[in-house]
Parts: C-alpha cells; sequence; structure tokens
C-alpha cells in the first residue's frame, strides 16, 4: 500500500470513528486538477487540506471545535506537532478550538496527541497522550 492511499484509508478510519461516537465530522476532500497537454486532458488528484495542514474538524453538540490530523508513523507526528503549534500561535482562537494529532498504531489503534496552548514553547504545549481508540475492525 502506498504512503497516499494509506493516508487515505486512516483518515477515513478516523472520520467513521467519530461519526460513530456521535460526532459531526467535516473532512477536507480531495479534488481532481485539470493538466492540459497537447494529447487532450489528463487529470490529476490534488490534496485539499484546510490551511494546508488538518485532515479535518469535528464537534459533538456544543462543546468545541476540534481540528485534527491523522498520521501513520511517528516521525510525522513530531512534524505535525510543530506545524500545529506554530500556526496556532499566529492564526488561531484558543478558547473556542482544539487541535489533535492522531497516529495509528498497528493492532493497538489511534494514539490522539492533544494541543494545550500552555506557552510559546511548542514541546509543552503538546500533552504526550490523550487518549486510545481501539480499532476494531
Amino acid at each position: 500500500m502506498n504512503s497516499k492511499k494509506k493516508g487515505d484509508t486512516r483518515e477515513k478510519q478516523v472520520k467513521k470513528l467519530l461519526e460513530l461516537k456521535g460526532y459531526l465530522v467535516m473532512a477536507a476532500q480531495r479534488t481532481m486538477k485539470p493538466i492540459y497537454t497537447k494529447n487532450g486532458v489528463r487529470y490529476f488528484s490534488q490534496a485539499n487540506d484546510f490551511y494546508g495542514l488538518f485532515d479535518g474538524l469535528y464537534r459533538y453538540k456544543n462543546r468545541k471545535l476540534v481540528w485534527y490530523q491523522v498520521k501513520s508513523d511517528m516521525s510525522d507526528v513530531y512534524k505535525a506537532k510543530k506545524a500545529i503549534s506554530e500556526w496556532v500561535y499566529d492564526h488561531a482562537n484558543y478558547i473556542c478550538e482544539e487541535f489533535e494529532v492522531w497516529m495509528y498504531v498497528k493492532r493497538e489503534g489511534f494514539k490522539i496527541y492533544s494541543y494545550l496552548p500552555v506557552n510559546e514553547d511548542w514541546k509543552e504545549s503538546f500533552i504526550n497522550f490523550k487518549g486510545l481508540i481501539i480499532d476494531n475492525r
């Protein structure tokens, strides 16, 4: 399975898990971009993450809006944490939003890392581990 297909599969799993728990979920959609050549038109898939960073967002009734990103590799989680904290520092409203990185772990499920804006040092602002959602397929 290539990395794009693996990422799409994990994003769909997260969306399904959240919807089963009663959350209203909005996931980023891929679009097809036309490229015109002398032989005709070819279409290429183009990822459209929210703000180029988040795979989706969810909310349950009157609770805070939660932006999430899904990863399958721990090294990508580190990069995602840094990118989210930099984006949040510049753009986000801490009062009404939360931010999460979901990492898939084989035979365990999804580990969730949550962003809590404690101070300007982004390493201090992520909880190491918020929870585990078992993937019972």
